[in-house]
């Protein structure tokens, strides 16, 4: 029988797979002219989607037996979570999507971010965290601004609003960039600070 801590895994790699297919399914169903290749590239585009991939990847990894460092889980473990946050009704000001688009949408936001911050308290290791991974975490979401932001130039599709340059202009988006990170900062540091509590 397959341990505890690889059987989870698999469940929230199943449910984070579901989750970005049941997305697609539904913003496919949606497009007045429908291009999958179009549609697969547009999903690309949203941290949401590549965060959700991620975990995908990471913990079917875990299930099938992988070991990783506990800076790993741990940067995971921020950037999922704040998809969980921002990803939020009271956060983002738009209504529950119908249909498929609900499940997808707790899927994404919700239930994978709780099920990944689960596993991490019960099964991830802690003990070998430094203060300098603090700054690790902070290079997926720079990563990931520096590629909307080209993107966005060469395309003209800003998948989220504070990053469109044409609209809010350089200095705009340097703050929101900024705030974002500060707030990738503070998880991290907190994320951090209970790893070390309970190594």
């Amino acid at each position: 029988m397959m341990p505890l801590r690889r059987t989870t895994a698999l469940l929230i790699a199943l449910t984070a797979g579901l989750s970005v297919l049941a997305q697609g399914i539904y913003s496919y169903g949606r497009l007045a002219e429908p291009d999958l290749l179009a549609e697969i590239w547009r999903m690309a585009g949203y941290f949401t989607i590549l965060t959700n991939s991620a975990v995908l990847a990471h913990f079917a990894a875990l299930a099938a037996g992988r070991q990783f460092s506990a800076a790993r889980h741990g940067g995971l473990l921020v950037a999922i979570g704040m998809v969980g946050l921002y990803g939020q009704p009271s956060i983002t000001g738009a209504g529950p999507p119908p249909g498929l688009g609900w499940w997808a949408d707790q899927g994404l936001h919700t239930a994978v971010p709780v099920m990944v911050a689960l596993w991490w308290a019960a099964f991830a290791p802690k003990g070998a965290l430094r203060w300098p991974v603090m700054l690790m975490w902070l290079v997926w979401p720079l990563a990931y601004f520096t590629y909307a932001i080209a993107r966005g130039m060469l395309t003209g599709f800003w998948p989220y609003g504070f990053l469109d340059l044409h609209q809010l202009g350089p200095a705009a988006v340097l703050r929101n960039m900024a705030q974002v990170l500060a707030a990738f900062a503070v998880l991290g540091a907190t994320v951090f600070a209970v790893a070390r509590i309970s190594r």
